[in-house]
């Protein structure tokens, strides 16, 4: 059924009802150890406050002896944005406490619990890279918690925050490949109670553009996924997505990795009602990072807003479980 999407701005705000809260759910699993180290946006120029239209507002790097914590791909945070939690890359979710400075300043992070992602049947996916990479997270309007899996392509739905307990699973968008290391990484929820759905890795030419291909449906409980096109950026994946509290925008965040260039990432963005079945979009890149800035495998992103009307963003990096890469914990103001 060809039906395209129609977003209404003046649709209620979306908000993380009290059954997603992270609340007395965050118990489960087990608590582990976590420190943290405060970074500069530039190691080479300490006094760097500003890269594109962010301003920089900390950043941490998550260290734990407990090599189960790493991998993370997708993060949330609670209304209060003191408390986040994330999936990662070998089936398991994780929560942690997030602390501020007088200032708004990202400042600690503590109380890290993790548990094991499971499926329909109970089996659990902890430690099961292949079953259980875990990219994307979306809370919808009814508390339940959609989790995007790649490899074995699909989407489980679990009944609240942590995803705890056995999923049912809903149909996942596109056609990937078994196997592929390239499935959904962006989920989003839009107004009304619609969803939206980015894969890292299916490409299509449209009106003589390469694009990647991104999927829109008006239904989460069957939904009837339609496809629509962000053109591609040279070798840059898009790996994360959000819509910004106003429900103004989509914002979506695209990776690439080079020996010679190394990590690099783009934050972008495009207005929220240009998004429909068959459209491409005509994207504003808000920053981009590379180094000498903090950067690393960045695949996590969320926005909210501040106490004073700030739209703030925080990202969170997939180290990979590599002794060679971190797990960062970054927040940036917008500079309308």
């Amino acid at each position: 059924m060809k039906r395209l999407l129609s977003i209404g701005l003046s649709a209620l705000l979306l908000s993380a009802p009290a059954t997603a809260s992270a609340g007395a759910a965050a118990e489960a699993g087990e608590p582990i150890p976590l420190r943290v180290t405060a970074l500069k946006l530039n190691v080479e120029r300490p006094a760097q406050t500003e890269v594109g239209r962010l301003l920089w507002r900390g950043g941490l790097e998550l260290i734990s002896e407990d090599d189960r914590l790493g991998g993370l791909s997708a993060l949330w945070l609670s209304p209060d944005a003191e408390r986040a939690v994330a999936v990662s890359d070998e089936g398991h979710w994780v929560t942690f406490a997030i602390g501020y400075d007088g200032e708004g300043t990202l400042a600690t992070a503590s109380n890290a619990r993790l548990g094991p992602l499971r499926e329909p049947d109970g089996r659990s996916l902890a430690g099961l890279k292949d079953w259980g990479d875990a990219e994307g997270i979306a809370v919808l309007p009814s508390g339940e918690v959609l989790v995007a899996f790649e490899r074995h392509h699909r989407l489980n739905r679990y009944d609240a925050l942590p995803p705890t307990g056995r999923p049912t699973q809903a149909p996942v968008p596109g056609n990937h490949a078994p196997g592929a290391n390239a499935g959904v990484e962006s989920l989003a929820v839009l107004p009304g109670g619609g969803l939206l759905a980015i894969s890292e890795g299916l490409t299509a030419s449209f009106r003589e553009t390469e694009t990647w291909l991104g999927f829109v449906t008006n239904d989460d409980i069957q939904p009837e996924w339609q496809s629509f096109h962000i053109p591609k950026d040279a070798d840059l994946a898009p790996v994360d997505a959000q819509i910004d509290p106003g429900m103004r925008y989509l914002y979506w965040l695209e990776r690439g990795f080079s020996i010679v260039g190394g990590v690099r990432v783009k934050l972008k963005r495009a207005p929220l009602a240009t998004i429909s079945a068959g459209t491409l979009l005509q994207p504003e890149e808000l920053a981009f990072f590379k180094a000498p800035l903090t950067v690393d495998n960045i695949e996590g992103l969320w926005l909210r807003e501040g106490p004073d009307g700030e739209t703030l963003i925080t990202l969170l990096s997939d180290d990979n479980f590599s002794r060679l890469q971190r797990t960062l914990l970054l927040q940036f103001e917008l500079i309308e």
